[in-house]
């Protein structure tokens, strides 16, 4: 059976404006590794040559010179147009209310429900349900509609479908040739048990669901997921396929094992790096500390800055004895010297927002 890799990666990130901007989602760094490199190292350790990669049009070219030829892998690039929210086939995070049906129950006399699980957007799809999902007006995303009406319709009565009422039911588009593989969900599947095989192998159509407990997964869809794994990354760097380069020295400056500092990179004397994202093609004059903090590319600090828990974008140029504290700065801006910011969103010089 021949798979295909596919990566969605056309979201806009729609709740973290304030850092995309100027940057495509997929490219934001974490640990000075452009996000979308994790997706590629999970399909490369998979076992695939091969991707296709689905990204914004207006974005494809600046996508397609960071990541090709990452990996050995044959990526196709295919752009859709920006005014189509394909995203990343997400919308719903979590449900409050979960209703059950008796017919869930009839098949499974004992139902486990978990809230602390965390869905890895990882789906394997047949391809036939991909031509359903193609052709159905009244489905746009995978986890919001999709995924809900593909784990409802397996508990749809036979007697039903066989009444003509769903005239393109998921069930009646899947046939018996995937049993090998059916077997194989049901062994990894959290809801296995012997007990429960063989009359759901019975069935046309089946979902399954597979829990890692041991894998190292989070999100990154707001400000504070970012900020929390731009902290973790240190420890789970190989999940980016990339190691940080530890050759960089700066005798005259202090950076911590938990910091990464980028290419080309130029610290001057008694700065100070802890917990903190360092991008490339920087510069900090002397004695500027920075702490628990993601700094961007190509950012220049002016003498004595203090920056703590703070984001501060790409191309962006702080005078001397700048002092920022659990700020974010947007990109291509320059701050004004003895400029001082508490828990502001700095967007453009003349705007300012709360946090």
């Amino acid at each position: 059976m021949e798979f295909q890799a596919v990566i969605m990666a056309a979201g806009t990130g729609s709740r973290m404006r304030e850092i995309t901007s100027g940057i495509s989602k997929c490219l934001l760094p974490v640990g000075n590794v452009p996000l979308i490199m994790c997706s590629l190292n999970i399909v490369k350790k998979a076992g695939f040559s091969s991707a296709i990669v689905l990204v914004r049009e207006n974005e494809k070219a600046k996508i397609q010179s960071a990541i090709e030829d990452k990996f050995g892998l044959k990526l196709d690039i295919i752009g859709i147009p920006k005014n189509e929210d394909w995203g990343t086939a997400d919308k719903a995070d979590f449900e409050e209310t979960v209703p059950f049906k008796l017919s869930i129950l009839e098949k499974n006399s004992e139902v486990k429900v978990y809230s602390n699980l965390m869905d890895a957007h990882v789906y394997i799809i047949k391809k036939d349900l991909v031509n359903f999902i193609v052709n159905s007006e009244h489905i746009s995303t995978l986890k919001g509609e999709f995924l809900p009406a593909a784990v409802k319709k397996q508990f749809t009565s036979k007697k039903q479908n066989s009444k003509g009422e769903c005239e393109a039911s998921l069930s009646s588009i899947l046939n018996q040739d995937w049993i090998d593989l059916k077997k194989l969900a049901f062994e990894l599947s959290s809801a296995y048990s012997g007990r429960i095989l063989k009359p759901a192998l019975e069935d046309e159509f089946v979902c399954f669901s597979y829990i890692d407990r041991d894998c190292f997964c989070t999100r990154v869809n707001t400000l504070v997921a970012y900020a929390d794994i731009n902290k973790k990354i240190t420890k789970n760097f190989s999940i980016m396929g990339v190691e940080p380069s530890k050759t960089h020295q700066y005798p005259k400056s202090q950076v911590d094992a938990e910091s990464v500092v980028g290419e080309n990179t130029e610290l001057l004397a008694k700065a100070s790096i802890k917990q903190t994202a360092l991008g490339s093609n920087c510069k900090l004059s002397e004695k500027v500390k920075i702490t628990n903090s993601i700094i961007m590319d190509n950012v220049t600090f002016g003498k004595e800055c203090s920056i703590q828990n703070s984001i501060i974008c790409s191309n962006v140029i702080l005078e001397d004895n700048c002092s920022f504290k659990n700020s974010v700065i947007g990109p291509d801006q320059t701050i004004k010297t003895l400029t001082k910011l508490n828990s502001e969103i700095l967007h453009g010089s003349e705007h300012l927002m709360q946090i």
